[in-house]
């Protein structure tokens, strides 16, 4: 089970093979490799501090609370369940793009803070990617699928956003 209601005692975990990953209130996350709740998996949440009630039925267990984002239901969750959402949108990347769904909600949170931070207009007028950045936006996914594998435009691109 990777999953189980707050307050739903009785069922504890052992020690989380590997190293632990390490989450804090406010982070957001991707709910992932749930077998209990597969229907959850994919779904967008925040890490809560658990209440004092929660924190004494959770004690040994690893779990920690989450909110889901569009239900506003809180769960106990294992950390091996969850995923930054930086980490799910370079899982991602890192995949074929048919198994890219722009409606991804790491995806979008990854784009969202591209577009805040003003580097993906940098990168729009950039000389040598405008030409790029041009036939994305006229031709869609079919241009991208002709850039996703250019490695050394992957490069540059990611260097330019920070991300390598």
């Amino acid at each position: 089970f990777g999953l189980q209601p707050p307050g739903a005692g009785g069922m504890a975990g052992g020690a989380v093979p590997g190293a632990p990953r390490s989450f804090k209130p406010g982070d957001e996350v991707i709910v992932d490799g749930l077998k209990a709740k597969p229907e959850l998996n994919g779904k967008k949440a925040m890490v809560v501090p658990p209440t004092a009630e929660e924190r004494e039925t959770l004690k040994g267990t690893g779990r920690l609370i989450v909110r889901l984002m569009d239900t506003g239901d809180q769960f106990a969750v294992k950390p091996d369940n969850l995923r930054t959402t930086e980490q799910a949108a370079n899982d991602l990347m890192g995949s074929s793009l048919e198994d890219v769904s722009m409606y991804n909600p790491a995806l979008q949170t990854e784009a969202a803070k591209l577009r805040e931070s003003g580097k993906l207009d940098d990168l729009q007028n950039d000389p040598e990617l405008q030409p790029i950045f041009e036939d994305i936006k006229k031709n869609g996914m079919g241009a991208l699928e002709k850039y996703w594998n250019d490695e050394k435009l992957m490069a540059k691109i990611s260097k330019a956003m920070g991300t390598r």
